[in-house]
């Protein structure tokens, strides 16, 4: 999309911000793309949660899993976007 309209892409950092999150580097993550860090940790966490409801056989559909996830999504997306307008905006 860069290439095409000459701006950054919403998602520009996201894969280099998983990838520094992935290997500890927080700082690194967080200033590749504070949204992509974030669905990382979110990921992270999600995985014993998402074990332990199996396990316990519990629902998570409609508990406060669901819930969490659902809010914590729409949290991390409306902050990488709110960073891609900023982003946007230091460019010009």
């Amino acid at each position: 999309m860069g290439s095409m309209f000459g701006i950054r892409c919403p998602g520009c950092g996201m894969t280099t911000s998983w990838s520094h999150c992935m290997r500890g580097d927080l700082e690194g993550a967080l200033r590749s793309n504070v949204g992509g860090t974030m669905l990382c940790l979110m990921s992270i966490v999600s995985v014993p949660v998402l074990i332990w409801l199996s396990w316990s056989g519990r629902p998570s559909r409609g508990g406060w899993f669901s819930v969490a996830s659902i809010s914590g999504f729409c949290i991390a997306m409306g902050i990488a976007v709110i960073e891609w307008l900023i982003r946007l905006a230091s460019e010009r």
